[in-house]
């Protein structure tokens, strides 16, 4: 089965997205904050990431291209981006980082459904 990494630093939200994705038929990982994502990686690349920006000790987009910089391919597997603040330049920067959707918080289930569906299709 695929695995998914969720990445964000709140409990309920990780639950949440994991119910989601686990009804996409995904196996998923759970981290809390930025330096256990890169730890994940280490283990292999998953088929998903859900990652949010306000990670503690290292935030979203800088999780990102520390990922992608130690990539082979210098990408990121499909990944699905949180936010809380609309500010077109951290949406340029998730973008430019490696995110291929964006989710802004509050999300409902669907939003969120919508999104990883695109991602795993």
């Amino acid at each position: 089965m695929a695995q998914c990494i969720i990445a964000n630093e709140s409990r309920i939200l990780r639950h949440i997205i994991r119910r989601i994705v686990e009804r996409r038929g995904f196996d998923v990982v759970e981290a809390r904050d930025g330096p256990e994502v890169i730890d994940l990686f280490q283990n292999g690349v998953p088929a998903l990431l859900c990652i949010d920006d306000a990670l503690p000790d290292i935030d979203g987009v800088s999780v990102m291209r520390l990922l992608r910089a130690e990539q082979t391919a210098h990408i990121l597997p499909p990944t699905v981006f949180t936010f809380i603040e609309n500010d077109q330049i951290l949406l340029t920067r998730a973008l430019a980082a490696g995110a291929h959707a964006l989710v802004q918080k509050p999300f409902t289930a669907t939003q969120m459904d919508a999104a990883i569906a695109r991602l795993a299709a």
